[in-house]
């Protein structure tokens, strides 16, 4: 299933059923091997935030670093899903339920880092510096972006496009 974006004065989302090949995960120009990139991302910076935290922090901060990058992740997949399902839809209004999707995946977060904290095996510290990977990884693409931008805008004459 292929899904196109176009603007006639309202946003539209087209889906085609014909068989095609994502982008490779380093295109550049292609919006879904920029979330394709992210979904890679966290974890690997959810890693990265884990041994530092290791390192200079203590097994505490891991553990919440570890349970934080999880629930960024979990979050991440729930927020992506509801946008899909609320674009697609092709609307002005969304569906039914999108905004309960929206209120209950923080309530869940809310309440699995309740639970981890009241646990005593993690602290706030680790598990916000795990919550927060997404928001470093989107920082790092747009860098990348910006990069990308720069270094092709008098290529085609349109900001990037190859």
């Amino acid at each position: 299933m292929h899904i196109r974006l176009r603007y006639d004065g309202q946003l539209f989302m087209e889906s085609t059923h014909e068989t095609v090949r994502p982008a490779p995960l380093g295109s550049i120009d292609d919006p879904a091997a920029v979330i394709r990139r992210l979904k890679v991302a966290v974890p690997v910076i959810g890693a990265v935030v884990t041994a530092i935290a290791l390192v200079w922090f203590g097994w505490r901060d891991a553990v919440g670093a570890v349970a934080g990058t999880a629930l960024a992740i979990i979050n991440f997949r729930f927020l992506s899903n509801s946008l899909r399902s609320f674009l697609g839809a092709g609307h002005e209004a969304a569906p039914p339920g999108t905004t309960m999707m929206f209120v209950f995946r923080w309530i869940i977060v809310g309440t699995v880092a309740y639970a981890i904290l009241t646990a005593g095996v993690a602290t706030i510290g680790g598990v916000f510096a795990g919550l927060f990977t997404p928001c470093i990884a989107i920082g790092i693409e747009a860098v990348l972006q910006v990069n990308h931008t720069l270094r092709h805008t008098h290529d085609a004459g349109d900001a990037g496009a190859r």
